[in-house]
């Protein structure tokens, strides 16, 4: 079934190969989404699970600790990366 590239004419190849990207970049990005969401739900559920942990075992201040350090690394881990792609992408046409 597969054609020989040489033998195609430029404007049908070039839709073949564009379909062919938008497929695959499809796939992807659906990937993406859902590794992105069972992380999510699977971390913030360590998450709440540790700190649950802690304050059950009478350590309620390290609980505490723990769940502050937690959400300001994660915001700062966002904000260096937004840092980081912006500086990356600067100059670039969005």
């Amino acid at each position: 079934m597969w054609t020989d590239q040489a033998k195609m004419k430029p404007a049908v190849r070039a839709t073949r190969d564009a379909k062919s990207r938008f497929v695959f970049s499809q796939r992807w990005a659906w990937r993406l989404k859902r590794l992105s969401l069972q992380t999510g739900v699977l971390g913030f559920s360590t998450f709440s699970l540790d700190t649950i942990g802690l304050r059950e075992r009478g350590q309620g201040l390290m609980a505490a600790i723990y769940a502050a350090a937690s959400l300001a690394l994660s915001l700062l881990g966002l904000v260096a990366g937004l840092m980081l792609v912006r500086s990356l992408t600067q100059g670039h046409a969005a």
